[in-house]
């Protein structure tokens, strides 16, 4: 299952004695563990009922005692185990998870496994177990902005998300404390607003360089056009936002001819050196929104606006938004 669909187990109070944790995004791990924590625990009970214990540390007989002993006062005990990969006695292990306490929720959290080992016997067991926790995609990323907001009482509208994911990245660690900032410094709202967001946003976590180029290559021109103004607004030269708007529009002109004849996304992802997953997958979302004869046609625009700045017959700013105007409508 996804990391939402165990949320939803968890309300209705349907929860598994075992848990599997893998995948790439260990922030929502971590939520995830503290969703559990906050529904089988409480903190009077905790020397009790809660035991958190590390693949490379605990043997497997240590392991077990913690999963078979009765809760205190309780109705489940909780017990954790991190870096389950490191763990020496599987097999021992293995034969508790055929037959595993109704009264412990163990959960086995994974760091990086590769393929190989996740066909072994042991992780085969764990499969009707296992709850994946992969980077979000842009829609899952706004939906879970959205939440976080809606657990402080607070109403977001779309605009302001969008926002929050440019000026911030999909990072949910760094989110996650924009997101309490912004809720600090406006207690009496009920509603926060892109002005109130604009406002108080932390953005050295997107600088204004990247976002340009980020939003140039989504084809976002109201994101383009305000991360233009920041890069200005900090002393930023024209000739820097001209190289970002040309290397990025050059980027894409050559992922489009790749693509014409008929590379993978593999061998355009190799080509331009991305590796990160979200990286690579907001690079494949953006390609459809161009085509290779509007790339070539613009990409000469690009070039006249530079000879127009250098030349003093325009303004920067004034040119470098109209070219920005024109690229992305």
């Amino acid at each position: 299952m996804k990391y939402q669909d165990l949320l939803q187990q968890i309300a209705k109070n349907k929860i598994a004695p075992v848990y599997f944790f893998y995948g790439e995004e260990e922030f929502l791990k971590r939520e995830a563990l503290q969703v559990l924590y906050k529904k089988l625990v409480t903190e009077d009970q905790k020397d009790f009922n809660y035991a958190l214990l590390y693949g490379k540390e605990v043997s497997a007989g240590a392991l077990i005692d913690q999963c078979q002993a009765l809760p205190f006062r309780s109705d489940r005990r909780l017990v954790v185990v991190q870096e389950i990969e490191k763990f020496q006695d599987k097999a021992k292990l293995l034969s508790y998870i055929e037959q595993p306490n109704p009264s412990t929720c163990l959960v086995l959290v994974a760091g990086k496994l590769d393929n190989r080992s996740r066909k072994t016997e042991f992780y085969a067991a764990l499969k009707e177990y296992e709850v994946v926790f992969w980077p979000l995609f842009k829609n899952e990323l706004k939906k879970w902005v959205e939440q976080k907001f809606r657990g402080y009482q607070k109403a977001v509208n779309p605009e302001t998300i969008d926002f929050l994911l440019e000026a911030v990245g999909p990072n949910l660690a760094n989110l996650d404390s924009e997101i309490s900032k912004l809720v600090v410094s406006l207690p009496a709202d009920k509603r926060v607003t892109l002005a109130a967001a604009q406002k108080n946003i932390f953005r050295s976590y997107a600088a204004p360089v990247v976002r340009l180029e980020k939003a140039v290559a989504a084809r976002d021109l109201d994101r383009a056009l305000l991360a233009l103004q920041d890069l200005f607004a900090e002393g930023g030269a024209s000739t820097q936002a001209l190289w970002i708007i040309s290397q990025s529009w050059r980027r894409l002109l050559i992922a489009k001819e790749m693509q014409s004849q008929q590379a993978s996304p593999g061998d355009i992802m190799k080509k331009f050196n991305i590796k990160k997953f979200d990286e690579q997958r907001e690079f494949v979302e953006n390609l459809p929104k161009f085509n290779l004869a509007e790339l070539l046609s613009k990409h000469k625009k690009i070039a006249d606006t530079d000879l127009a700045i250098k030349s003093g017959r325009q303004d920067p700013l004034w040119a470098l938004e109209h070219l920005i105007i024109d690229l992305c409508r």
